[in-house]
């Protein structure tokens, strides 16, 4: 059977997992990501989705993240760097790019901070507020459920026990917290291969959706 076509895509949080991930799946799918890029805030993805569709097109599966930087607060009096409401807006386009490429999405949660990046003075580094991240999860859960799109929610898993799981930089996963994401991401990875055999075997429709 031929191997599925995946695309991981997201910022420094799919950088630090994506190896436990390449390793998981090796062999199941070819596997494709921009590598030591950082795919940054929402709107550089989806400007970014022009290069990476043409350098890996026809993806069957798209494991993505945005957030981190969209929520993070520079200059404290613009607030987050990528209003909301531009937020969702470019989240939804990003999935009607990644659906008109024929790829089944799934879309990944923000994952939790330290809440020492409360005190992070910006711009350098950005401050990083939990209470905003919940927030902008929250509409991106919202969103995902309206359109369809599958859902890994790295920040259910990571919030309740982020002191654990964030390194010392108060931002990223440490090495539990890379194990957990990777693991999150290889089980929706595969569910939505599963679901896609399914779409194969005339048992759903050929949305896109998982």
């Amino acid at each position: 059977m031929e191997k599925k076509r995946l695309m991981l895509l997201g910022d420094s949080w799919r950088q630090f997992y994506e190896n436990e991930v390449r390793k998981a799946l090796d062999g199941e799918f070819d596997i494709w990501s921009p590598g030591e890029e950082n795919c940054h805030f929402s709107g550089y993805t989806l400007s970014s989705l022009r290069m990476y569709l043409q350098a890996f097109p026809a993806p069957d599966i798209v494991h993505w993240n945005n957030g981190l930087w969209d929520t993070a607060i520079l200059y404290p009096q613009d607030g987050s760097f990528t209003p909301l409401p531009v937020y969702l807006e470019t989240l939804e386009k990003i999935v009607r790019e990644l659906r008109r490429a024929g790829a089944s999405v799934i879309f990944a949660t923000t994952g939790a901070v330290s809440d020492r990046a409360a005190l992070f003075p910006g711009p350098l580094p950005a401050k990083q507020d939990n209470g905003v991240i919940v927030r902008y999860n929250a509409a991106a859960r919202e969103l995902m459920a309206r359109l369809g799109v599958a859902l890994n929610d790295i920040h259910a898993a990571v919030y309740p026990e982020r002191e654990r799981y964030i390194c010392k930089d108060c931002i990223h996963p440490n090495t539990d917290g890379v194990r957990l994401c990777a693991s999150l991401a290889v089980q929706s990875i595969r569910r939505a291969a599963a679901a896609r055999d399914g779409v194969a075997d005339g048992l759903g429709d050929k949305s896109g959706t998982v």
